[in-house]
């Protein structure tokens, strides 16, 4: 029953993640009609990556300190070994909240996806005030990423089974992932075509918006295909899929997508970080976002290695 009310209040923070992003992007778009300086987010770029590393740092700190205060039952397991600077680095505590409601971990991961689309959107405004438009690639990009933050806020029940939702503590990994790589990493593409304009042709702008679709589609269909089976096996719409049990008592989906490969997730993942960075036309950029995605999928991979049948309850 904890367990339960756990699950219903962190979805109820996920659909107010989802009004925070509205109000965050229609406030953004009133500064600027009132020409308050979004430039400053291109303008001060570095500073602002130094910045969130040292509030990551801090804020960090403050959690781990604050753990020792947690009950037994929020601990995280692999963050008990005794060795500090692991345990801080991973995070001892699950879900930390401040009083009952607020939960600190969605704060995060919320904060973490709102900030990227606020950086997007000051990148393209910055671009639009310099060249008096925002060329086709650069607004593709920015597109493309602005509906992949709202698909993950919008269907945030997707994501209650996920790994990092349920297992993962709360240490300086996770915060700077979502504090500093999440919105200055990937909106790189969006970057670098702020700075260097290319230009691409109507069919290629077709097959990269396909290209996109697809992953995005192969990448919210896996997630709710697993969340439908993690929240009830034996509902009548997932009776043709079938399933083995686990050496931990779960059942894991052998059909479906998760049949067809082992993270249809990170394919479709990998498929979108591919279109994003297809309108840069740069060679360099696209393996750096294809290594960087291939190495994130590793890294979820790495904690559960063991027998096969094991590596299939992977995100």
């Amino acid at each position: 029953m904890e367990f339960c009310m756990c699950m219903k209040n962190i979805f109820c923070l996920f659909v107010l993640g989802f009004a925070e992003l509205i109000v965050s992007l229609l406030v953004l778009f009133v500064l600027g009609y009132f020409n308050f300086p979004l430039t400053f987010v291109y303008s001060h770029f570095i500073h602002l990556i130094v910045a969130s590393v040292l509030f990551s740092f801090v804020f960090s700190v403050w959690l781990y300190f604050k753990s020792f205060q947690a009950p037994t039952y929020n601990i995280n397991p692999e963050a008990t070994t005794g060795y500090q600077y692991y345990d801080f680095f991973v995070g001892r505590e699950v879900h930390p909240r401040i009083g009952k409601m607020f939960d600190i971990k969605l704060f995060v991961l919320n904060a973490g996806m709102i900030s990227w689309a606020v950086v997007d959107v000051c990148l393209v405004f910055k671009s639009f005030m310099d060249k008096g438009c925002v060329n086709y690639p650069l607004a593709l990009t920015a597109v493309f990423q602005l509906i992949y933050i709202i698909n993950y806020l919008w269907h945030a029940e997707y994501f209650l089974s996920s790994t990092t939702i349920q297992y993962e503590g709360v240490g300086y990994q996770l915060i700077i992932v979502f504090f500093t790589l999440t919105p200055f990493f990937y909106c790189i593409p969006v970057l670098y075509l702020v700075n260097y304009r290319q230009y691409v042709s109507n069919y290629c702008i077709f097959g990269i918006a396909a290209l996109y679709s697809l992953g995005l589609y192969i990448y919210t269909q896996s997630n709710r295909e697993k969340y439908m089976f993690r929240r009830n096996a034996h509902d009548r719409s997932l009776i043709n899929l079938e399933s083995i049990p686990s050496l931990n008592g779960k059942r894991l989906l052998i059909s479906g997508w998760w049949g067809f490969v082992r993270h249809p997730n990170k394919l479709g993942d990998i498929i979108i970080f591919v279109a994003w960075t297809l309108p840069c036309d740069h060679p360099y950029l696209n393996k750096v976002f294809r290594v960087w995605i291939f190495l994130l999928a590793e890294e979820r991979t790495q904690p559960f290695a063991g027998p096969p049948v094991t590596l299939l309850e992977l995100k």
